[in-house]
Order: structure tokens, then sequence, then C-alpha cells
């Protein structure tokens, strides 16, 4: 990365990355059993989230947006929503 670059001392990419990968990992094997993508599974577990309303989800190119759609339809069971929350 550029040293300028705001991720070389943030904690997300330095002290909590490990944590992070792995919950990359859980996204990546739900996705897998749903034949979809991590980010639909992302955008789906959010969603499930009590009290959460709505996700707010940004793409850099138009084709990315295709995850919003597939997580619309994506139902999670209790056991996955646990898995990807490291419970």
């Amino acid at each position: 990365m550029d040293p300028s670059d705001w991720r070389r001392t943030h904690p997300d990419f330095t002290t909590d990355l490990d944590a992070n990968l792995r919950t990359a990992d859980r996204l990546r094997t739900v996705a897998r059993e749903h034949g979809t993508t991590a980010g639909a599974v992302a955008i789906a577990w959010v969603l499930a989230r009590r009290g959460v309303t709505g996700a707010i989800a940004g793409a850099r190119r138009p084709d990315r947006t295709a995850d919003w759609e597939r997580a619309a339809h994506l139902e999670l069971t209790g056991g996955e929503l646990e898995f990807v929350a490291g419970e």
C-alpha cells in the first residue's frame, strides 16, 4: 500500500485484520452453500439483524450492484447468521 493510504494505520487492517479475514472466510463459506457471492451474504446478514431496517452498500462498478438484488432474495438460517457472526 501507498505510505499515505489510511488503511496502513487503521485497526481494521492492522490489529483486527485476522478477525476480519476469518469473517470473510465465513461469508465465502455460506455463499458457496447458497450458490451466491460473499457480498450478497454480507448484505443479507446485515438485513437479518434485529433492529436493522436498511443496509447502506456501495459499489465501485455497476456490475457489483448485482449482489444487492441477490441479498434481497437470500434467506439465511439462524445457524448461518450465528456462523457469520462468529458465534
